[in-house]
């Protein structure tokens, strides 16, 4: 579904993206198997930072369709919650520093953390190991760690790895 966000300005339902013609055959795939454990309709906010940086706030449930009402109201307070954490993370020990990483930097901390090289990470994601290394190095840096291990443990930490 991630890879759909930038495709929607606003607050969107998964109904809504259900009778997008462009939506991919992977996101139909996981509402259907979400659908088979009774999760039928969520909810998404999306906050831009940038171009290939957002933020999130997603809701499920077991009931029908949402109103445009209940929609306002979750969207209103999908935005607070968003600000709210962002402001007091840091102060309680959340990381919100993830929210800086781009898909490509997260893709590498996840596989620095299953142990693979430059050189392996590379070809996974299909770029050149100067590459891989750059997003690593610079995922490093957006979450102040100093060495892979570290960035490992912060990955396996927040259960991207």
């Amino acid at each position: 579904m991630i890879d759909e966000l930038p495709r929607f300005p606003g607050p969107f339902t998964w109904s809504e993206l259900l009778r997008d013609k462009k939506l991919s055959k992977p996101t139909r795939e996981m509402l259907a198997t979400v659908a088979s454990y009774g999760w039928t309709e969520g909810f998404v906010v999306t906050f831009r930072h940038s171009e290939s940086r957002f933020g999130l706030v997603s809701l499920a449930g077991h009931r029908g369709p949402l109103s445009l009402e209940d929609a306002d109201r979750l969207a209103v307070m999908s935005i607070c919650l968003y600000n709210q954490t962002r402001r007091i993370g840091p102060q309680v020990g959340v990381s919100v520093a993830l929210s800086a990483l781009t898909l490509r930097e997260l893709d590498g901390l996840r596989l620095v953390a299953r142990g693979l090289t430059d050189k392996e990470i590379a070809v996974e994601l299909g770029i050149a190991a100067s590459t891989a290394r750059e997003h690593v190095e610079t995922a490093k840096r957006k979450l102040k760690v100093r060495n892979r291990a570290e960035a490992a443990a912060v990955a396996v930490s927040l259960g991207l790895a």
